[in-house]
């Protein structure tokens, strides 16, 4: 017959390999108070949760898609639109370790500035 010892292995929790050390309890630990205050810190939703809550890849696909509209009516604010989803592909390819997308879209960045700048009205002095 096999001993209770070894039946009962993965319910007991006990070493079978050291049969000296006694039988550790599979029964969580109190977490201290200062964990519990720490933990309902983190799981506060503050504004980085938020962000990282946020589907980037759904919102630069709506700006992508604002953007074009604005540019074609030949409106400068679709250049704003369009810097603004640059950064988010920024973000996007630092998250997902895809780093050449960083430095492309610092350039169109760069781009969309220079085009805003020409873009935006002049004023006529009088």
């Amino acid at each position: 017959m096999v001993p209770r010892r070894y039946r009962d292995w993965p319910h007991n929790c006990t070493f079978l390999a050291v049969d000296h050390l006694k039988k550790e309890s599979c029964k969580p630990k109190r977490a201290s108070g200062l964990f519990h205050q720490a933990s309902a810190l983190a799981h506060r939703p503050n504004m980085l949760n938020i962000i990282q809550m946020i589907r980037l890849d759904y919102l630069s696909c709506i700006l992508t898609v604002l953007a074009t509209v604005l540019i074609g009516k030949k409106l400068w604010q679709g250049w704003v639109v369009a810097a603004l989803n640059s950064a988010v592909v920024c973000v996007i390819g630092v998250r997902t370790a895809q780093f050449g997308f960083v430095p492309a879209n610092l350039l169109c960045i760069a781009l969309y500035t220079s085009n805003l700048v020409n873009w935006r009205p002049k004023k006529q002095d009088r």
